[in-house]
């Protein structure tokens, strides 16, 4: 398969990014910047809740650390992912991404049935900043890679929530009960290609979410990564897109390599930067 298709395959437009060096008034701009959207970001979730206290966590400004909160008491919201996007998208989608984090801050807490349990693929970043903010119980996880953990949600029109002790409690299901009810309802779970599917092609699994929980049912990924060989590779880029060929080492990999960073920078929510291998059981990241 040549580097072109691989390329029209992944149904993505490149971003072309010229690095011409940092200075130290490029620096400046730059954690001047940081600091503007900080600052704007904040003033608008005050105006939007303003009995809560938002305020920068030291060391770590993109960190806004949250009081009184008329629905969740204290929390934290992470700033990082949504200002790596706006840095690289246009002002319009930048202050629409920023309104559906304040739009979800504000919503009271819905009300979950079984029906809604889902499971997520997300990165050790996403939940090393789970496990040092969430107040209450971890929700069911199992470690699917190097740096992936499939996590169990509830889905809502509105957003997505960790499935916590408090919240399977309410739910009456044990938390196994809960995960395998979770995956079975995670409809691209149960999307894996066949290995006799890889014979010259690639995969692109695109759509509105869930896309990356392809990569957690790992006892089939065994099946066809047997059958396949070593030379499958798998880019979990985000929840709306994954892409997985059969592509040895060399050029053609270091050039899905790079796509994959590019997409993964211009995507408000990206998974992974990394492409991937199945070697051992789980997902590794692919030398």
């Amino acid at each position: 398969m040549s580097l072109d298709c691989i390329r029209q395959a992944f149904l993505t437009a490149a971003v072309v990014v010229t690095t011409l060096g940092l200075s130290a008034s490029a620096e400046a701009q730059t954690a001047s910047e940081t600091e503007a959207f900080i600052k704007e970001t904040t003033a608008k979730l005050q105006e939007a809740l303003p009995q809560a206290v938002f305020e920068s966590e030291p060391g770590d400004p993109l960190q806004i650390n949250i009081t009184d909160h008329p629905e969740l008491g204290e929390a934290v919201v992470n700033l990082h992912r949504v200002y790596s996007f706006c840095q690289m998208a246009s002002v319009d989608e930048c202050n629409a991404e920023v309104a559906r984090l304040i739009y979800f801050m504000k919503r009271s807490s819905p009300e979950f049935t079984p029906s809604d349990l889902r499971v997520i693929v997300r990165d050790a970043e996403y939940w090393k900043y789970v496990t040092s903010t969430l107040r209450g119980s971890l929700p069911p996880h199992r470690q699917i890679g190097e740096d992936l953990f499939a996590i169990l949600v509830v889905d809502s029109p509105q957003s997505i929530t960790l499935a916590g002790t408090e919240v399977l409690d309410e739910l009456g299901l044990s938390a196994e009960e809960a995960w395998e009810r979770g995956v079975e309802q995670t409809d691209t779970v149960g999307s894996i290609p066949q290995a006799v599917d890889y014979k010259g092609r690639a995969f692109a699994f695109s759509g509105e979410e869930y896309m990356g929980s392809v990569l957690v049912d790992i006892a089939r990924w065994s099946v066809v990564s047997d059958e396949v060989g070593p030379d499958l590779m798998i880019a979990a880029v985000s929840d709306q897109f994954v892409f997985s060929a059969v592509i040895p080492d060399g050029p053609n990999l270091d050039g899905v390599r790079q796509q994959v960073a590019e997409d993964c920078a211009a995507a408000a929510r990206c998974i992974s930067p990394h492409i991937y291998r199945f070697r051992g059981g789980k997902w590794v990241f692919a030398d």
